[in-house]
C-alpha cells in the first residue's frame, strides 16, 4: 500500500469563451515607432522646420542648424499660431500657465499649512533653547581628584 501511487482525477473546467484582443499595427514613421507628441514639442518642432535651415560646414558630421534672419521668437510664433486658431498652440499655452496641474484637496491645504506653522514656530529664538529649568544638571569631566 505504501508504494502505490495515489491517482489524481483531473477535473476538466468548463470552457470558457477564449476572448481575442485587438491586434494595433504601429506604422514606423522616419525616425522608428513615435508616440503622441505633446503640445510642446509640436510647436516647438514646426516653428524649427519653418525657421531654421541645415548648414553645412565641410562634411556630414559638421552640419548644424542655423536660425534664419527675421525668424521670431518661439512664443511669438505660438501667439501668431493661436490667432489663427491652432488647438495645439492654445493648449501649449494652456499648459505653460498650469493648465494641467492637479488642484490641491483641503486635506493636503491643511497639512501644508500645519507644516508652515511648525516651520515658523521651529525658528523663533524661545523655540530653540531649552529653558534652565529643562537642562541637565552640570557635569564635571569625570576625573577623580
Amino acid at each position: 500500500m505504501a508504494n502505490e501511487k495515489k491517482k489524481h482525477h483531473k477535473v476538466e473546467a468548463p470552457e470558457q469563451a477564449v476572448q481575442l484582443e485587438a491586434v494595433v499595427v504601429v506604422v514606423k514613421g522616419e525616425k522608428g515607432v513615435v508616440g503622441t507628441a505633446t503640445p510642446a514639442l509640436t510647436i516647438k518642432s514646426l516653428w524649427h522646420a519653418e525657421h531654421f535651415t541645415l548648414v553645412d560646414k565641410g562634411n556630414k558630421k559638421n552640419q548644424h542648424w542655423v536660425k534664419r534672419s527675421g525668424a521670431p521668437s518661439l512664443k511669438a510664433y505660438a501667439r501668431k499660431l493661436v490667432s489663427t486658431g491652432n488647438e495645439t498652440a492654445v493648449s501649449w499655452f494652456s499648459n505653460k500657465s498650469g493648465g494641467l496641474n492637479a488642484v490641491r484637496t483641503d486635506a493636503k491645504l491643511a497639512k501644508i499649512e500645519l507644516e508652515a506653522r511648525a516651520t515658523s514656530s521651529s525658528r523663533k529664538k524661545g523655540s530653540q533653547k531649552p529653558s534652565k529649568a529643562d537642562a541637565p544638571a552640570a557635569v564635571g569631566n569625570g576625573m577623580a581628584k
